[in-house]
């Protein structure tokens, strides 16, 4: 029996061990090295998710705020007579007048409302900029006496078209939301 470092080895058939090639320590590195690559990819997968994730809080928050200033806007009590040849001054508009909504200048404090209400604001929800809303006056339309009949302003009553349209940031100034509505108020 052959001897290897004071140890006895059985003999094989009369013939002496194989020799190891190093195919176990080849098959490791190679099965680690796959590992690793699913684990760099799945955490790149995880920080884009992330990352859109807080994109749509972000968008929903906007959405929210441009709802609210929408919302008021819609229930103004303002008169006609407001309207009409209102250039934007104080977020009213008349009829022909030019609205650019992507405009900063459109949003200012002296062509916009700024909502009056309260949005919720915990520590980590605070909104760039207030929600802001302007209202443009569409016209008089015709009046259905049996539509009016009833109402608190009786068949003397007439229809007017008024545009809302409001804008909401997120928690960041890039993430805007523009909204508008058409409403019929009665006067």
């Amino acid at each position: 029996m052959p001897v290897y470092n004071n140890i006895t080895i059985p003999a094989c058939n009369g013939l002496t061990p194989p020799r190891q090639q190093g195919a176990a320590l080849v098959v490791s590195l190679v099965i680690l090295l796959v590992m690793t690559v699913i684990g760099v990819t799945s955490m790149q997968s995880t920080t884009m998710d992330e990352k859109m994730v807080g994109n749509m809080r972000d968008l929903s928050i906007a959405l929210q705020a441009s709802e609210s200033a929408l919302r008021e806007g819609e229930g103004t009590t303002a008169a006609i007579a407001t309207f009409i040849g209102a250039t934007g001054n104080s977020g009213y508009y008349d009829t022909d007048a030019s609205i650019d909504t992507f405009s900063s200048t459109t949003w200012s404090n002296a062509k916009s409302i700024e909502y009056a209400g309260s949005l919720y604001t915990g520590p980590s929800l605070q909104v760039a900029a207030n929600p802001r809303y302007i209202l443009q006056y569409r016209g008089e339309l015709p009046v259905d006496p049996q539509t009016v009949m009833g109402t608190e302003y009786g068949v003397s009553a007439s229809r007017h078209a008024i545009r809302t349209i409001s804008r909401g940031n997120g928690l960041t100034s890039n993430t805007e939301i523009f909204l508008q509505s058409d409403s019929v108020v009665l006067r």
